[in-house]
C-alpha cells in the first residue's frame, strides 16, 4: 500500500489518513496480518514491521539506495497505524 505525496515535514491530510487506516485494517483482517507485528520481507531478508516505510528496508545489503520514504511527517504516524491494524484483528498491541 502506498500514499502518494511528499510528507517530509507534514503529515498526510486527515482524509488520506482515514482512508489509509481503513485500507490497512481491511488488509490485516483479510490476510490475517498482525499489523502491529513483524515479518521477514522476502525481497531483502530483513525482519521488518508488517506496516513499515521504504526507509526501513534501506538497511539491507541488497538495497541500492536510501530513501526518507514515507517522509518524517508520515513516518511518525506509522506506530498508530500499526496499533489500529492490530486492533482490527481484536488484538492488543504490546
Amino acid at each position: 500500500v502506498c500514499l502518494l505525496g511528499t510528507f517530509s515535514t507534514q503529515a498526510a491530510t486527515q482524509k488520506a489518513l482515514v482512508t489509509l487506516r481503513a485500507l490497512l485494517a481491511a488488509k490485516a483482517r483479510r490476510w490475517g496480518l498482525d499489523g502491529g507485528g513483524r515479518a521477514v520481507h522476502g525481497a531483502t531478508g530483513l525482519e521488518l514491521n508488517v506496516i513499515s516505510g521504504h526507509r526501513d528496508a534501506g538497511l539491507s545489503p541488497r538495497s541500492t539506495s536510501t530513501t526518507e520514504c514515507p517522509g518524517n511527517g508520515l513516518y511518525a504516524v506509522l506506530p498508530e497505524l500499526r496499533r489500529e491494524a492490530r486492533a482490527a484483528l481484536g488484538r492488543d498491541c504490546e
